[in-house]
């Protein structure tokens, strides 16, 4: 900046100076109030900082446990940010969902940024409809450690999130010691061409890329947490897969492929009592084939559009409304979570599975639908359910596969 027009910056009224400010980031914001003195001045000034953080949501921070909004934007909101929304993990075959969310807190609970799994239902049901996920929280990003922690993590007593694991909700809240929460490391992972194989008797199989490289799901418009990226480290297992015993097989093995895939997320957690972490079993949904890579799961960032809702016997309803997130009801495989893409060019609807099974994993196209072969709604003989007696039909095609998807 010249002596000129930093001096013309610094005459201008605090309110003006707010006003051009508004329109940075926050890192911008901090580098251009940290080019000089005079403008230094207002760096920790908190109508700025109140400011980034109702970006957010947040007019308080009454729960957060902090002095300032300058704190809670610096310690937590621009580092780990980013993580707000939905991921989706590349565990095979079954593959599972997380959600972030700010949590402003309240009496009982101080506020921060919470991670809660996606516990999705395998069960099948009698009247063949999906059942909504329950929640379980398993991480949450905050500036309140457990004294147990705060003794040795934050001896200083910085105003600095971490974030710490929940005890499973499995264990009786009465019995919860404060030692069994534990440091989580977040770790983002730079481009990778790791994948998963099938090895059976005499052949392998590639395992649906994860994600492809027209996954139409995948949020690339989304950032990463503001961290030190993590050189991935992962054994290429091939050679030890070729020298099995035809008694140890079917395995799933990890190995490199063709495709460079995008960055991604995975958690490690600190030294845990338990032979394994706590929600293990909800990264990590039980799959009936051995797995020979026991690393953490790499999570994606999900898109979840929100698209206006018509009625289908609206003239104003299209099958492209229908983009985004749904659960489906896959018979023996209880409840299963697709993507909806519309492509306009070829007049189509897929749906892409972000959960799958042993059949049909995750990452495959399910099924497809093409708009112009829409059929006049009207009564159906497919369907036995009176209340959907009435419904618009298209023709299309899905995916089936024998078990392990060979």
């Amino acid at each position: 900046m010249s002596t000129n027009a930093g001096c013309i910056v610094i005459a201008l009224p605090f309110d003006v100076l707010l006003e051009l400010v508004n329109h940075l980031s926050g890192a911008d914001m901090s580098n251009f109030l940290s080019t000089c003195k005079g403008l230094h001045r207002h760096l920790r000034d908190e109508s700025i900082w109140h400011r980034l953080c109702a970006h957010y949501g947040l007019r308080s921070f009454t729960h957060f446990r902090v002095s300032s909004f300058y704190v809670l934007y610096t310690g937590l909101l621009h580092t780990y940010g980013p993580l707000l929304g939905l991921w989706a993990n590349d565990h095979p075959f079954r593959g599972n969902i997380i959600e972030f969310s700010l949590f402003p807190g309240d009496e009982s609970d101080s506020g921060g940024i919470v991670g809660e799994v996606w516990r999705i239902s395998d069960l099948s049901s009698d009247d063949e409809r999906p059942l909504l996920p329950q929640y379980e929280r398993f991480l949450k990003i905050t500036f309140d450690l457990p004294p147990s922690l705060a003794e040795y993590l934050n001896p200083a007593k910085l105003e600095q999130a971490f974030p710490i694991c929940y005890p499973n909700s499995d264990i009786d809240s009465d019995l919860i010691d404060q030692h069994l929460y534990h440091l989580v490391s977040i770790q983002v992972i730079p481009p990778s061409r790791r994948g998963q194989f099938l090895r059976k008797y005499r052949h392998t199989h590639l395992h649906p890329e994860f994600p492809s490289p027209e996954a139409p799901w995948l949020d690339r418009e989304r950032g990463y947490p503001r961290l030190k990226m993590s050189p991935l480290e992962f054994d290429d297992q091939k050679r030890l897969v070729s020298i099995l015993p035809a008694a140890r097989l079917p395995v799933m093995f990890t190995s490199t492929t063709s495709h460079l895939k995008p960055p991604s997320i995975r958690f490690y957690y600190s030294p845990y009592p338990s032979a394994e972490p706590p929600h293990t079993r909800y990264h990590k949904p039980h799959v009936p084939i051995p797995l020979m890579d026991t690393s953490p799961v790499h999570y994606y960032p999900l898109r979840c559009d929100a698209t206006q809702r018509v009625s289908p016997d609206s003239e104003e309803w299209h099958i492209s409304m229908l983009t985004g997130l749904w659960l489906g009801y896959f018979g023996q495989y209880g409840t299963e979570c697709v993507y909806f893409a519309w492509d306009k060019g070829l007049r189509r609807l897929q749906a892409w599975k972000i959960t799958g099974d042993y059949n049909v994993p995750r990452g495959v196209i399910s099924w497809e639908a093409h708009a112009a072969l829409e059929e006049m709604h009207g009564a159906s003989h497919l369907i036995q359910d009176p209340r959907l007696a009435r419904a618009r039909r298209f023709i299309g095609f899905g995916t089936v596969g024998d078990q392990g998807f060979t």
